[in-house]
């Protein structure tokens, strides 16, 4: 069973300023940054309560709440999920945990011809969290991964990334399932075939740091600025197309997203080796 209609709220604290979104039958209605200068944890709820009274709605009127699950750091993933969890259980509404780096090749517009969005966030330690995203040409479409897992590169190989991904290499990830994916063939534009290959795009908020000191031939794939940062617009996307086919999280089981462990984590680890 689909679902046509019903209202949402989209989390998104992974960014250094995050944003929250309101979604009404798939239609964006509202979205806010939250406000600058002020951490997450202080004002993540007084934005959702000021933007709930601008529309006019109760918070019981909210059937899903979509939060950024990471990859991402440590202290924004728990603001954001903790928070989501505390209103999806109060007043009993669905949950959607999204991946970010998805979310990020969300916001990428379709072009004339099927491409490939390499999606990246800082992971410290010169390095960058990536997973890469089929953007298709004939629709306006969630995208669609082509790793089951993101991976960690150091900034330096990211940046040197292929520009052209061969089709025939890669297998498409089903969205949300442990071990399925399916032919590339059938998601391509009709005229591409199994042998041809598509060009492929950087973004994300690490490219900030490298803007003026890499030059014009090495940005050359490099998507423009206003497609390298997460919204929760972008999350409430995803989010009301997993909606609408009633594809939801465990409230109890959902879980963020680390791009690495903590730093007591991998102490201890050398404690114990």
């Amino acid at each position: 069973m689909n679902r046509s209609s019903g209202k949402l709220l989209a989390i998104e604290t992974t960014d250094m300023q995050g944003s929250i979104a309101f979604c009404e039958n798939g239609h964006l209605i509202i979205e806010r940054k939250l406000p600058v200068g002020q951490r997450s944890a202080q004002s993540l709820v007084p934005s959702i309560h000021s933007a709930l009274a601008q529309l006019n709605w109760k918070t019981t009127e909210i059937n899903c709440v979509a939060v950024a699950i990471g990859p991402g750091s440590f202290t924004g993933l728990r603001v954001g999920l903790t928070t989501a969890k505390i209103i999806a259980w109060a007043i009993q509404a669905k949950i959607v945990g999204v991946n970010v780096l998805q979310s990020i090749a969300a916001g990428v517009p379709v072009a004339n011809d099927d491409f490939v969005v390499s999606a990246a966030m800082d992971a410290q330690r010169n390095e960058v969290v990536v997973q890469h995203f089929l953007i298709r040409n004939h629709s306006p479409s969630i995208p669609i991964a082509i790793e089951k897992n993101f991976q960690i590169l150091s900034v330096k190989d990211w940046l040197q990334n292929k520009n052209k991904i061969k089709l025939s290499e890669v297998k498409v990830w089903e969205n949300n399932t442990e071990n399925n994916f399916f032919s590339f063939v059938d998601l391509l534009s009709p005229e591409r075939n199994i042998d041809s290959e598509v060009d492929c795009y950087l973004c994300g908020p690490v490219l900030k740091r490298w803007k003026n000191i890499v030059s014009e031939t090495q940005n050359k794939f490099w998507l423009p600025a206003a497609y390298w940062f997460p919204s929760a617009s972008q999350i409430a996307k995803i989010a009301w197309d997993r909606f609408s086919k009633n594809d939801f999280d465990d409230i109890w089981k959902i879980k963020p997203i680390y791009s690495r462990r903590s730093a007591a984590e991998e102490k201890m680890d050398l404690i114990k080796s």
